[in-house]
């Protein structure tokens, strides 16, 4: 991980300790909402809360691919409740009822931002809004290096329980 990798990453964790729910900043409750109800990246970066987290992450603003990758981090972590210690692949295979090994490579299978943002959201509903914020911050940022994909394949079906 380099250093501007370690930047983003901290700095979206703060972004999202800032608007999670019970976070002393209660003017970001609407905006979390609002985060919520977006239909695609696009839509996230008319949020201001969003442009906190550029702010938060120092982003390059004319990086197009990170500006998407940091709205899908934003649309994501505002359906995050509750932030856990396990991966979030793992997670994701010891859910009742289970995420299927079909939703599963759905969500593996995600080649765009907006597409992986609704399938990790429709992943997010199965884990009860918990996750380990960290990774899914990480894994979004390296998702289409390939490594994240791979990594959560072996985290998901080392752990999946027999259909």
């Amino acid at each position: 991980m380099n250093e501007t990798d370690s930047n983003t990453i901290n700095g979206a964790l703060d972004w999202w300790k800032t608007i999670r729910p019970g976070s002393k900043h209660d003017s970001y409750k609407g905006e979390r909402a609002e985060l919520r109800r977006c239909h695609s990246t696009t839509d996230v970066m008319f949020i201001p809360s969003y442009h906190l987290l550029l702010e938060k992450t120092n982003a390059d603003k004319n990086n197009s691919e990170l500006l998407h990758q940091l709205a899908a981090i934003a649309w994501v972590l505002s359906w995050v409740d509750e932030e856990t210690d396990t991966d979030f692949a793992k997670s994701l295979a010891n859910t009742d009822p289970q995420f299927s090994q079909i939703r599963f490579r759905r969500l593996l299978a995600s080649d765009n931002w907006d597409d992986l943002g609704v399938q990790l959201i429709r992943a997010l509903k199965f884990t009860k809004r918990r996750a380990n914020v960290s990774d899914i911050i990480k894994s979004i940022l390296r998702w289409k290096r390939g490594s994240a994909r791979e990594n959560w394949a072996l985290s998901y079906y080392g752990s999946v329980k027999e259909e």
